[in-house]
């Protein structure tokens, strides 16, 4: 195989082709590299598309304010929006989503759990996991009330306007068996969030089938036996 001449490396398709083969850190380290690369890799679209291939996605829209959204994917996961309806509630949300209060509250940034508290918004972002995305397509959206970028999941046929939520395709990751990128996903989520240590987070986790919920409880449920135990 021919070694790539330096004309190669200033292709913009040659280019483009071995981007996508990178990871984020990887395409945010090579705008370093020089004035080109940095103009090839400050296309969005390139980005998005390194985003579709990892997650068996259709196709991915829009711009995000920050670049470091795409590295966070994985952590912070995909969203659907909810359209705010009379009668509405986060707890009648999160029945209906498969979500929690919490997990809806952090999402969204909201700091009480009254109907007020979303009696202002039009829309909420409700999490819908990672798995089974099924060739869907995702466009990236800014709120200007959380001030946050969403990766929105949209199965609408039309690819405009708002999507229809499709729950066989946004659902919890604990619907199915996790694999294996799922399972290390998950103990990252329970590491990060109780701030314990990843060798705890996975004791608890296979000790409830990977079960986030209940994996949980269970910790902070022994935490509390403790904590009393040495009290008494």
């Amino acid at each position: 195989m021919a070694t790539p001449t330096p004309s190669a490396l200033l292709d913009v398709k040659v280019l483009k082709n071995i981007f996508l083969f990178l990871d984020f850190d990887q395409l945010a380290s090579l705008k370093l590299v020089c004035s080109f690369w940095k103009r090839v890799l400050s296309d969005t679209a390139l980005w998005n598309e390194r985003l579709a291939l990892e997650w068996g996605l259709r196709k991915v829209t829009g711009s995000p304010n920050q670049l470091t959204i795409y590295k966070n994917v994985r952590r912070l996961g995909f969203f659907y929006r909810h359209p705010i309806q009379p009668g509405d509630s986060l707890a009648s949300i999160a029945l209906a989503s498969g979500s929690s209060v919490s997990v809806i509250k952090q999402s969204n940034n909201l700091i009480s759990e009254t109907p007020a508290s979303i009696a202002s918004r039009k829309v909420l972002y409700i999490p819908c996991g990672n798995l089974n995305l099924n060739r869907a397509s995702a466009q990236f959206e800014y709120c200007s009330i959380t001030r946050r970028d969403y990766c929105v999941i949209d199965h609408s046929d039309g690819g405009g306007g708002e999507a229809t939520p499709d729950q066989s395709h946004c659902r919890s990751p604990l619907v199915s068996a996790p694999t294996g990128r799922d399972k290390r996903l998950l103990e990252d989520v329970m590491a990060k969030s109780l701030k314990i240590d990843d060798c705890t987070a996975r004791f608890y986790l296979e000790c409830n089938d990977f079960d986030l919920k209940d994996a949980m409880k269970n910790y902070q449920d022994d935490l509390r036996w403790e904590e009393k135990t040495k009290r008494d």
